[in-house]
């Protein structure tokens, strides 16, 4: 069954560093594994996955700071479970409720 959740732990972070090195846009952009961890890591963005049981499919950071609070900042998903149907609503006390459905986005 596929969920949306908060990112969990180091391990996760990893994870998401690793999947954002080794797909596009980032390859082409080459932003590397460190730059990627540090982006995930970055106590000042919310970052939440997808995920089918143990395996992640995807995440999303959105940026809470700034002009733009509760910008969607990054999308990756990886190659396999790209054209697979999710949809998530998010309510912060940060930000008014958003909507995300990855069909939006292909």
């Amino acid at each position: 069954m596929e969920e949306i959740r908060p990112i969990a732990g180091e391990d996760e972070a990893r994870r998401c560093a690793e999947m954002m090195c080794a797909t596009e846009p980032w390859i082409t952009i080459g932003r590397n594994f460190d730059e990627s961890l540090k982006l995930v890591q970055d106590a000042t963005r919310e970052v939440f996955v997808a995920a089918d049981a143990s395996e992640l499919l995807g995440f999303i950071i959105i940026n809470m700071r700034g002009a733009f609070v509760a910008y969607i900042q990054t999308v990756c998903v990886v190659n396999e479970a790209r054209g697979l149907s999710f949809f998530v609503c998010r309510r912060s006390i940060h930000a008014p409720a958003f909507c995300m459905n990855d069909s939006d986005m292909n």
